[in-house]
């Protein structure tokens, strides 16, 4: 095989330029977008309490939960929301 390469060099060129042009004609059809649609990582936490108003389930069990949440490491952004009986922290 060897030996073919080093006797045939203008078919080992056309080969490698074929490819050569394969490849550019394939890049075409990559998509390229400047905002790609990727999964971002998210975590929401729902919490149910059975009557406990708005105020109560934010003192009781949403800003305990949002204080040890804000602990994490590589945690950018934190929301947290109390109604009557849930509350949802994102």
């Amino acid at each position: 095989m060897v030996k073919f390469l080093i006797n045939k060099p203008i078919a080992v060129l056309m080969t490698a330029l074929g490819i050569l042009i394969l490849g550019l004609y394939a890049f075409g059809f990559i998509p390229v977008s400047l905002m790609p649609d990727i999964d971002i990582p998210e975590i929401t936490v729902q919490v149910s309490a059975e009557n406990m108003s708005a105020r109560q389930l934010e003192d009781a069990v949403v800003k305990p939960l949002r204080r040890n949440l804000m602990q994490l490491s590589h945690l950018k952004d934190i929301t947290s929301e109390a109604n009557n009986e849930t509350g949802v922290i994102r």
